[in-house]
């Protein structure tokens, strides 16, 4: 028994699963590489990617330096980049999602940005 599949209903199956295999997901990332992470240390200096919407804040800890990648095209709750500048103090426990900026004494809590959501 012969089959036959028409070759644009084939090559739309295969633009579907290669679309459908690349979605980001937001909830996977923050889970499973950024709730981890702690962050105990201070903001050297935050640099602008070269992709839309994407930026690094520089952090030195007491034994080594660090690098947080976040999106900046967010609400306000998650716009930690607009708010944040050097010599800050960031904070983020392991297991949380909240990053914590104290600077001169006034604290300031934000949501881990995720441009996905």
């Amino acid at each position: 028994m012969n089959f036959y599949m028409n070759p644009k209903f084939f090559l739309t199956l295969v633009a579907m699963a290669l679309v459908g295999g690349c979605v980001f997901n937001c909830d996977d990332y923050l889970t499973e590489n950024i709730s981890p992470m702690t962050i105990r240390g201070i903001v050297l200096k935050k640099q602008e990617r070269q992709t839309e919407c994407f930026g690094s804040i520089f952090v030195e800890e007491l034994t080594k330096k660090d690098t947080l990648r976040v999106c900046y095209c967010v609400v306000e709750n998650q716009d930690v980049w607009s708010y944040i500048l050097p010599n800050d103090s960031l904070y983020k426990e392991e297991g949380s999602l909240k990053l914590r900026v104290v600077r001169k004494g006034q604290e300031k809590l934000f949501d881990y940005p995720c441009c996905a959501q």
